[in-house]
């Protein structure tokens, strides 16, 4: 929405269905681990055990799998997290390249300059698109958008990994959410290759007949 305020640092933040939804990610499996505090010059680190919930009935197995599940689901989040801002680079980019087309008086009449825009105007349509496969671009921040359009790969990732590592007890993922994120990975495979569609060949198309 054009009326959605940009940050100071002049980036918006990615709203998902639910203001709060996915916040933490994957919990580490039991064991030990170092811990590394660095201030400076200065570089401290310590052992830090994890132990399991003496009170869970699940087995190694079990964490194993579910910890397997969240870090896969984690980096399909990342992957998707990284097209997104990759896409709103260049569409930023289109769109202050239009304006500044239309917008100099020196390039009114100019046909090629109208043409130039036209074409930044039709590839920032579709990369829109495609970042409206990634998450829904009609979310505002309001927790009512999410009754107006679907959910998109992002915020299904998102709510998935609420299930599995967040809001759920210690045990081996179910079928079903091993089903939804199998589902889900080949979306997130039929995206990508409508984003390299995009990246590869027709940014660098449009950028070749801007030079």
């Amino acid at each position: 929405a054009k009326w959605v305020r940009v940050g100071a640092n002049g980036t918006r933040p990615l709203v998902s269905w639910d203001l709060d939804l996915s916040e933490r990610g994957p919990l580490v499996l039991p064991g030990t681990y170092t811990a590394r505090l660095a201030l400076g010059d200065s570089v401290q680190s310590a052992a830090l055990e994890v132990r399991r919930d003496p009170h869970t009935a699940a087995s190694d197995s079990d964490l194993v799998a579910q910890s397997r599940l969240g870090l896969t689901i984690r980096a399909e989040q990342d992957s998707v997290a990284r097209m997104i801002n990759r896409l709103e680079w260049v569409r930023i980019q289109l769109e202050n390249l239009a304006g500044q087309l239309r917008g100099d008086s020196a390039l009114a009449g100019d046909s090629v300059a109208k043409r130039l825009a036209s074409r930044a105007d039709t590839l920032d349509r579709r990369a829109t698109d495609v970042e409206g496969a990634l998450f829904d671009v009609h979310l505002t921040g309001a927790r009512e958008d999410a009754f107006r359009h679907p959910m998109r790969l992002w915020g299904r990732l998102a709510a998935l990994q609420s299930d599995v590592s967040e809001n759920s007890a210690d045990f081996a993922p179910t079928s079903q959410q091993t089903a939804v994120n199998d589902l889900l990975h080949q979306r997130l495979v039929e995206a990508a290759n409508r984003f390299a569609e995009l990246m590869d060949k027709a940014v660098p198309t449009f950028a070749a007949e801007l030079r």
